[in-house]
């Protein structure tokens, strides 16, 4: 079949993270992929025609190999994105990453520590990434920051220090991304305690882009966008895709990237939402990426 992979390659690097977050939705238990397995993936979407890769996890600066992936991916011809919380990345760190990236995804989930924490973020996360803000702009303008806020019943209304904080120019990053939280996995354990309502979560983005639009360029987006929107590969070679189904989320298996790549592919083509897709490539376009 001679189709182009025009979706990001979105690759969890490991399973491992040094935060707790009870909103978190990402994969566990699911191992750590070697640096030959992500080479491999690298190698096989490159031949498809990818050109747009998200690295993640986990926390994937706990990957022993990620400066490796990051760099290989870069020489493939990918623009790649660099998703990490931020807890990890030092000054000395990112000097060796920058060349490499055209995206780097930071979270920030409160606009004072112990908001962050109560989010479920470690200690000292909030100053971490604070510094962060500000070395990136310093030490590599090409690269677009953008700052990932996920939005729960803990943070709701609450949301205004933050873009207080961050318009100011040291800091500022590209874009502001807020999201609701995703039902799945840890999420769904916690969506009593935590899930907001559609109406409330737009009512926290119209009023953040109210007061911070001239400074920044803030958006949102409502869970459901997750719908199909992103072929998810896990650190075991397992793919999935999330799909909101009679009202709920799923996981929708779609095989294993490292033993039948072509058949799951095949398989996210069959079930990806063109629209929430489309958006989700909008990100990287937003900012010539």
């Amino acid at each position: 079949m001679n189709r182009i992979y025009e979706d990001v390659v979105t690759m969890y690097l490991l399973a491992q993270c040094d935060m707790k977050c009870k909103f978190c939705y990402a994969s566990k238990d699911t191992g750590r992929l070697s640096l030959e397995e992500a080479k491999s993936i690298i190698d096989f979407f490159a031949s498809l025609g990818a050109t747009r890769i998200s690295l993640t996890g986990g926390e994937a600066l706990m990957h022993p190999r990620v400066d490796q992936i990051v760099k290989y991916a870069f020489d493939k011809g990918f623009k790649v994105n660099l998703f990490t919380s931020g807890s990890l990345l030092t000054e000395e760190r990112f000097i060796k990453l920058a060349p490499y990236i055209k995206w780097l995804t930071l979270s920030l989930d409160g606009g004072n520590p112990e908001l962050n924490m109560k989010m479920g973020r470690r200690e000292g996360h909030y100053e971490n990434v604070l510094t962060a803000l500000k070395f990136t702009k310093r030490i590599a303008p090409h690269v677009n920051v953008r700052l990932v806020t996920v939005v729960t019943k803990i943070n709701t209304g609450q949301l205004q220090e933050i873009g207080e904080i961050i318009k100011d120019e040291e800091l500022k990053p590209t874009w502001w991304r807020l999201k609701q939280m995703v039902a799945l996995r840890s999420g769904k354990d916690n969506e009593k305690e935590l899930g907001i309502t559609d109406e409330q979560f737009l009512t926290d983005i119209n009023a953040l882009k109210g007061r911070f639009d001239q400074y920044i360029d803030v958006d949102g987006s409502l869970a459901t966008s997750k719908s199909g929107d992103i072929m998810i590969i896990h650190p075991n070679g397992e793919c999935t895709t999330t799909k909101f189904l009679n009202n709920q989320f799923q996981l929708i298996n779609l095989g294993n990237i490292l033993s039948e790549p072509m058949a799951t592919v095949e398989n996210w083509w069959d079930l990806r939402d063109k629209d929430n897709a489309n958006f989700y490539q909008g990100i990287w376009t937003r900012a010539n990426g």
